[in-house]
């Protein structure tokens, strides 16, 4: 089982979105361990926050 949901700060961090993309879909390799998930039955929940677009917070500068 893999959760992605934490929030730096109980903010919307583009980064840990990002991370979360990489680790479910993005290619298999050793520079995102996470993502050997995809090669095996794996049950993964994403929280609403992770899952939300990918928007810049012009006001924190990311």
């Amino acid at each position: 089982m893999d959760m992605h949901s934490l929030t730096v700060n109980n903010t919307r961090v583009s980064w840990q979105r990002f991370i979360t993309r990489l680790c479910l879909h993005g290619e298999v390799t050793p520079l995102v361990p996470t993502s050997i998930l995809q090669t095996l039955k794996t049950d993964v929940y994403v929280s609403e926050t992770i899952a939300q677009d990918i928007e810049p917070d012009w006001e924190k500068g990311y």
